[in-house]
């Protein structure tokens, strides 16, 4: 058994946080007993204790280390939970463990190689689908997510806890420029013996992300944010109702306003160009913002959409490369990019400023640039033979 061990952040103490200690257990065959086989038998297994007075998360610590099965605490399950006092004597696991959520309103709910412990009344939330690979590079990637490891973050910032991710794998994970423009999440999990897709998989349901597999890398981003598919136009019936109601968000009726705002968002991404239309119109700073504020939320058509002779260009450059950006502006990408094959690679004033940080390895020349474009928040069109990244709108 080899263990390697990651100090990734210490943190302020508290009763049941001293730290993030990260550890990663490698090279260990998969266990022969199903994971819900080998879950059962150790919740029918017979326990006493007696807890007085001690902090939720050291009783649940106990059930952790009792079962040796991960037990995952949903976000806020444990803001104000009240300490434990309970004796039991010769009870079920199962019985014990629902005991001492009971107490705190909680309730624990079979998940995927874990028991996840939220408020009661929580909704199962479907899991997210596991990744399927068919072309050779999602195989490869997710032969990389099979390796199982061990660690624990407490308080992490979204940032840095996949950064520790990407150590352990060669596995180019994207995150999402507009996730990072927002209040970063942190992450709370500590897991066991537990596949890293299945450890990415935990994260990103806790956090209300979602992820996609596009031109060799994994891109996370915030749960629909992007709209799936080409988007429908409005109806002129439902563009009338809306050019109805804008005039509202300017009203000092507040139900006014939240009966504008309900008619706008069930409109859905199509709303986003005549709402940008209003926002340039619009004289009132209160309606401006509550306009901008929606536009904010209305999912944008598919980020991965590009012209067709874009592609048939990007899809020619096929050499593999290996760099990394740290903090660059988008026009010095450009001027590395064009460097690298005879296609000169250039970009619009106005996203020249822009930083990027991205990392690849032994990705396809046309994929890198084109996930320079993203991570810069730019699209990528063709002018005489030419690539330029233009700022997105």
């Amino acid at each position: 058994m080899t263990w390697h061990r990651f100090p990734h952040r210490l943190l302020a103490a508290s009763a049941c946080v001293f730290g993030v200690v990260c550890l990663l257990r490698a090279g260990e065959a998969p266990p022969p007993e199903k994971w819900e086989d080998a879950l059962r038998k150790q919740l029918e297994r017979k326990v006493s204790f007696k807890f007085v007075d001690t902090p939720l998360c050291d009783a649940i610590a106990f059930f952790t280390s009792f079962t040796k099965q991960n037990i995952i605490v949903g976000p806020d399950a444990l803001k104000d939970a009240p300490a434990v006092t309970l004796e039991v004597k010769d009870l079920s696991m199962s019985e014990a463990l629902k005991q001492v959520l009971d107490k705190a309103g909680l309730e624990f709910q079979q998940g995927d190689m874990a028991l996840y412990i939220v408020k009661k009344g929580t909704p199962q939330r479907e899991l997210l689908k596991p990744i399927t690979p068919v072309t050779e590079w999602e195989k490869a990637l997710h032969k990389a997510l099979q390796r199982k490891v061990t660690f624990e973050f407490v308080d992490t910032p979204l940032d840095e806890a996949f950064s520790f991710l990407r150590s352990l794998v060669n596995v180019p994970m994207m995150l999402d420029p507009k996730l990072l423009a927002d209040d970063l999440p942190t992450v709370n999990l500590r897991v066991t013996d537990m596949t890293l897709e299945t450890a990415l998989m935990w994260i990103l349901r806790m956090n209300e992300l979602h992820y996609q597999l596009r031109d060799e890398a994994l891109f996370i981003y915030r749960r629909g944010a992007y709209a799936s598919g080409p988007i429908v136009p409005l109806t002129p019936a439902q563009l009338e109702a809306l050019n109805k109601v804008l005039p509202d968000l300017a009203a000092q009726d507040f139900e006014a306003r939240q009966r504008a705002t309900k008619v706008i968002e069930g409109l859905g991404p199509a709303a986003a160009g005549p709402l940008q239309a209003a926002v340039a119109k619009a004289t009132d700073p209160e309606a401006r913002m509550r306009i901008k504020k929606l536009l904010d939320a209305v999912p944008v058509t598919d980020l991965f959409a590009e012209p067709a002779e874009v592609t048939k260009a990007l899809d020619a450059l096929e050499r593999p490369v290996s760099f990394e950006f740290v903090d660059t502006r988008l026009d010095e990408d450009a001027k590395f990019l064009s460097g690298l094959s005879d296609t000169k690679v250039t970009v619009a004033a106005d996203a020249a400023a822009t930083l990027v940080n991205l990392r690849v390895a032994a990705m396809r020349l046309g994929n890198a640039i084109r996930w320079t474009a993203r991570l810069g928040g730019a699209r990528i069109v063709l002018k005489g033979g030419v690539l330029q990244f233009v700022k997105r709108p």
